[in-house]
């Protein structure tokens, strides 16, 4: 529905609200108007009804009077014989006006003669009811006259009584006159009181101009409308009514019947229905008038700017922003008008800048090395930038509408969906949350994601965040944390790995009870080797023993590569007798490899020193102090040799060097007498210097350079090597950072 037809609608509807409120005001009037009249109505009908029956009850009066006077009734009557009355009743019989006529002698109860139209009146049944007898009794009690009621077999009938006087004087009897009240009679009444009426008593209709007013009696037995009216619906007519009593006789409780007076609504609305007809008439060209005009007025001032304003919009809906509104007007339209075009250009400036904006964070996502992704509230991406198919070689595309779990079914995702999925009773902010995936060639790469949960208004609708491929530091650490653990020649672990590890074994071998051995093995004149075969045969015969030395170690053991030419062995559950056993069994080993290199075979010997734990120690540093102590006595008992730890036979001056040295290197640390020396790479066909290779060295107080072979080996044995290490990080870091 258009905006014309709206306005249109709206007039019509104001024209037909008028037009309503009229017709109700004028119905509230008639209304009343009509309730007025059908009270007056019943009012009048019930004053008329009551003045009929007075009049039908003097004429049954004068019947009775003229009827008591005839000679021949009151010589039969005297004579006290019921046939002689009888006879006579019969000569009298019929006179207008009566229906039934009735002598009570004097002369004794039951002494009654009557005759009437209907046979049923002359039983004993009527003769004798309490009806007529109450009459008689009346007259007894001295009352000139008595008038009453009687309903006998569903008849009602009027009756009059006089007493029949004793011309002697004296009374000798009772005349009773009575009028059958007939359909006739209600239908003479129906005309002069001009309502209906009907005759009842309790469930019978006894006359009725009402047709199927039978089926309302028990409704109307209910009603109380002797003061007042009533309304009641008979067929398709409604009603207003009021009952009256019709008493036995006057003064008595009794009714003999009631009688219904009713006025049929339709009789006085059917002249405003026929104007209300005409009105309605009226009121539709009022209505189509009004409309005719509605629709002039609001197309020239609404509809025509409106539509404007309309085109104007779907234009720009459709794309188009050159769109504006000409209209020379002074009044809210004309306003609306020119808002309309002020806010097109405010529009179409914010839309240049969101293209601009969109078009910035299209490229800032695309050539960021973190890629954007956004997600619906059940972990749906809505968004992803297109440089995660630079990381994982899957389209952006491909992830629109799928969850994490769908696009990567074999890896462990729990957390991640659990964070997405939270609803509204979690909106965490989560960062760095790590997840491996493996790309479509099959490569595992680990995604650190971060995350802010987005709503609309109080409502949660999902997640955006960024994610970075971090496979690379990921690798780089490992790689870290081989080279910060493992011997690079051997691949078995360095000093500091193995001082760990034999740290845990130490504590669990005492919480068990138990006891082991540690094995500190020095290669003879490796230095030799190396000075007069090279240092690639020195390597052969370190990477030679180190494979023996697994061979010869069992899984729970612990071996490493402690400095250039010495290995240690901690082996658990030994005792130190087992433990020269093994020792020697070593010896052996490594004197029969002779390993070959330039065409000639090596001689390869070794010194073995023995130290048992936690017996002789529960510190590493001082069980490999030891140890060393114990490998040095074999070196000087010549060489290719097994020697225990045992105080009274250890020089203390070596561990005193030692400990010298500790003090040197604690000093040094404290004092930062640290230097680094920078070392270029050249790579040999180009000739540039491609990185930097960072040594370091500690300064003497007279300034000369110490190497690191006399302090590096104290410090992994003492447990200074990482206060060395970060010194060495601070200090390169610190020269990068001052660089030009």
């Amino acid at each position: 529905m258009n905006i014309e037809q709206k306005n249109t609608l709206f007039v019509i509807s104001l024209v037909l609200a008028v037009l309503m409120g009229v017709a109700g005001a004028a119905f509230l009037l008639i209304r009343d108007h009509v309730a007025s009249g059908i009270h007056d109505d019943l009012e009048r009908a019930g004053k008329v009804f009551v003045s009929a029956q007075k009049n039908t009850f003097d004429n049954l009066l004068s019947v009775a009077r003229s009827a008591r006077s005839e000679p021949s009734l009151i010589a039969a009557t005297l004579t006290g014989d019921v046939a002689t009355v009888r006879g006579m009743l019969d000569d009298l019989y019929p006179r207008p006006g009566a229906d039934f006529i009735a002598v009570y002698l004097d002369t004794g109860p039951g002494d009654v003669a009557g005759v009437g139209d209907k046979p049923h009146f002359t039983s004993s049944q009527v003769l004798g009811s309490t009806e007529l007898l109450d009459l008689v009794r009346g007259l007894a009690a001295g009352e000139t006259v008595r008038f009453g009621n009687a309903l006998m077999f569903d008849s009602l009938l009027q009756l009059v009584a006089v007493p029949i006087e004793n011309p002697l004087g004296g009374r000798v009897g009772v005349l009773i006159v009575g009028k059958l009240f007939s359909e006739h009679d209600l239908m003479a009444l129906r005309e002069m009181i001009y309502a209906d009426l009907a005759i009842f008593s309790d469930n019978v209709v006894l006359a009725s101009s009402i047709p199927g007013l039978k089926k309302q009696l028990p409704l109307i037995n209910q009603l109380n409308t002797t003061q007042g009216s009533d309304e009641l619906s008979v067929g398709d007519e409604r009603y207003s009514i009021r009952v009256l009593p019709i008493l036995n006789h006057v003064g008595s409780e009794r009714k003999a019947a009631s009688v219904l007076l009713a006025v049929p609504h339709s009789t006085y609305w059917t002249p405003f229905q026929v104007l209300a007809g005409n009105a309605a008439y009226f009121s539709v060209l009022i209505l189509l008038l009004a409309g005719l005009f509605g629709i002039s007025i609001s197309r020239r001032t609404l509809t025509r700017p409106i539509q404007l304003l309309a085109r104007a919009t779907q234009a720009i809906a459709n794309g188009d922003m050159t769109q504006k509104i000409k209209l020379a007007r002074k009044d809210e339209l004309g306003q609306l008008m020119t808002s309309f075009n002020a806010m097109l250009g405010a529009l179409n400036s914010s839309q240049n800048e969101l293209k601009s904006s969109r078009r910035r964070f299209l490229d800032f996502a695309s050539s960021s090395s973190d890629w954007l992704w956004e997600t619906d509230r059940s972990g749906h991406f809505t968004f992803v930038s297109t440089s995660v198919s630079e990381t994982l070689d899957i389209p952006a595309e491909s992830w629109l509408g799928r969850t994490p779990a769908e696009i990567f079914p074999g890896s462990s995702l729990g957390e991640l969906m659990s964070l997405l999925r939270s609803g509204d009773d979690r909106r965490d902010v989560f960062k760095e949350v790590e997840i491996w995936v493996h790309a479509r060639n099959g490569d595992p790469h680990c995604l650190r994601l971060n995350g802010v949960p987005v709503f609309s208004g109080k409502t949660l609708r999902g997640y955006r965040g960024t994610a970075r491929d971090i496979t690379k530091i990921k690798q780089d650490e490992k790689r870290m944390v081989i080279l910060a653990n493992q011997d690079h020649l051997t691949g078995l672990s360095n000093r500091r790995r193995f001082i760990q590890d034999l740290n845990h074994e130490i504590r669990r071998v005492e919480r068990d009870e138990e006891s082991g051995v540690l094995l500190l093995i020095d290669i003879d004149h490796l230095k030799l080797v190396n000075d007069t075969a090279g240092h690639a045969a020195g390597d052969q015969i370190i990477v030679q023993i180190a494979g023996l030395l697994k061979r010869a170690s069992r899984e729970q053991d612990f071996l490493a590569r402690v400095s250039g030419d010495e290995f240690a062995v901690a082996y658990s559950g030994m005792d130190e007798a087992v433990g020269i056993e093994k020792a020697a069994e070593l010896l052996g080993r490594i004197g029969h490899l002779k390993p070959r290199y330039g065409g000639r075979s090596l001689n390869v010997s070794a010194s073995i020193g023995v130290v048992t734990f936690p017996a002789q120690g529960k510190a590493p540093v001082e069980l490999l102090a030891k140890a060393d102590a114990a490998m040095s006595s074999a070196k000087r008992s010549g060489r290719n040799c097994v020697r225990s730890y045992d105080e009274s036979d250890m020089m203390r001056e070596e561990m005193d060097n030692q400990l010298a040295w500790k003090d040197r290197l604690l000093d040094a640390l404290d004092h930062d007498e640290l230097v680094l020396v920078f070392q270029p790479i050249v790579a040999v066909v180009a000739g540039q210097t491609s990185h930097y290779e960072v040594l370091v060295r500690m300064r003497e107080a007279n300034g000369k350079l110490i190497p690191p072979g006399k302090f590096i080996p104290v410090a992994e044995q003492f447990g200074f090597i990482q206060r060395v290490d970060r010194q060495v990080l601070t200090k390169a870091i610190r020269y990068l950072a001052e660089l030009p």
